[in-house]
């Protein structure tokens, strides 16, 4: 074979290859990813409770405007998509939650362990415990 015919069946290989990723990764982004549940408020906010989904949501800027995670009843999941809160700090809401009984105001949160003035500064626009 030539150089020229060796070239272009390398190079239509490596196309299908990167196709073939693109379409993998395409696939799976559509059917990976936290699906959170809202409904309407009296406040016309939305809060997180069970009943829709947004599917490939990673933090609460993908969530509609107005969107609250409560905190007194969020898994571990919907928790995670708060600023500065990761699997751990999660978990030790949880826990907390689990060990006192549910969040009677969104302050309360800073009774957790691992989150203060600063981290709740982060969170407060989008928690509540109702």
């Amino acid at each position: 074979m030539s150089r020229r015919v060796y070239f272009i069946l390398s190079f239509s290989l490596f196309l299908i290859f990167i196709s073939a990723v693109g379409i993998c990764t395409f696939l799976s982004s559509n059917r990976s990813g936290v699906y959170v549940y809202t409904s309407k408020s009296a406040s016309n906010e939305q809060i997180l409770t069970g009943n829709n989904s947004y599917s490939s949501v990673t933090s609460v800027s993908d969530l509609p405007a107005g969107t609250l995670i409560n905190i007194s009843t969020a898994d571990t999941d919907e928790l995670c998509l708060l600023p500065g809160i990761g699997p751990s700090l999660a978990a030790a809401i949880i826990d907390y939650r689990t060990e006192n009984g549910n969040f009677t105001s969104s302050e309360d949160v800073m009774l957790v362990p691992g989150i203060g003035e600063g981290r709740y500064a982060a969170i407060a626009d989008y928690i509540c415990t109702d």
